[in-house]
């Protein structure tokens, strides 16, 4: 065993044996494709601006590039690029009507997972006295 100093304290370990660290890395390099996958998903979910928009999304059923640009308060064309790359990850779709494109969340279990997301924040931000996202039934949790 070896003894690490991390943040001032101290970590004796490896506390896993060695075929279980084999494992775990085996584990990871098996699933390293698909994680590289959620990992460019959640960059592009991620980014403030299109979380917003995918948030808008969430609340409303559909909304066109103008109506989101107002919202947010920003230019057409910046909507617009944000969309393209959301699309190009299948987070939105669109929709002619006339000569108005309307988008809205696809139907993917990532954007059911974020809506859910989006609950749970919004369920948090309801009492601002106690607003945290590390709040359980519990109470608030340890943030390390």
């Amino acid at each position: 065993m070896k003894k690490v100093k991390i943040d001032g304290k101290v970590c004796v370990g490896p506390t896993q044996s060695k075929p279980e660290l084999i494992n775990l890395a085996n584990t990871i390099k098996q699933g390293e494709d698909e994680l590289k996958a959620l990992s460019e998903l959640l960059n592009i979910a991620g980014n403030e601006t299109r979380l917003k928009i995918l948030y808008l999304l969430s609340i409303e059923r559909e909304l066109c590039v103008c109506d989101i640009a107002e919202v947010l308060n920003m230019k057409v064309s910046a909507i617009s690029h944000q969309l393209k790359k959301l699309k190009a990850y299948r987070l939105v779709k669109s929709e002619r009507k006339g000569q108005t494109i309307f988008y809205s969340l696809a139907k993917n279990r990532f954007t059911m997972v974020l809506k859910e997301l989006f609950e749970v924040i919004s369920e948090v931000y309801a009492d601002v006295n106690t607003f945290s996202i590390f709040t359980t039934n519990e109470g608030v949790r340890d943030k390390k």
